[in-house]
């Protein structure tokens, strides 16, 4: 999961455009962005469950381990929704 949520942050950064191909793109790019963020959401989401699924299944190490991969969690997530906020500045400049 962990590398889904990079991978989304790659996907984001890659996703900046020229202002013709945002132009072309206005009429859905609303809906690109919510979808974007649900996504997120989600993936942020469904880590943190199965951090603490594993917590239950292999208390070795834990909670150490758990807060570890929530921290690697939110620094994606973090990083993928800041992506989101600078395509969205430059969208309404």
């Amino acid at each position: 999961m962990m590398g889904r949520l990079i991978g989304i942050t790659v996907i984001l950064a890659l996703a900046g455009m020229s202002a013709a191909a945002q132009e072309a793109k206005l009429p859905f790019e609303e809906r690109f962005v919510t979808l974007e963020r649900e996504a997120i959401d989600l993936a942020y989401r469904n880590q943190v469950e199965r951090l603490f699924s594993t917590w239950l299944k292999d208390p070795a190490g834990q909670p150490d381990r758990a807060l570890s991969g929530i921290r690697n969690a939110r620094r994606a997530y973090t990083g993928a929704m800041q992506e989101i906020e600078k395509r969205e500045g430059l969208r309404t400049k």
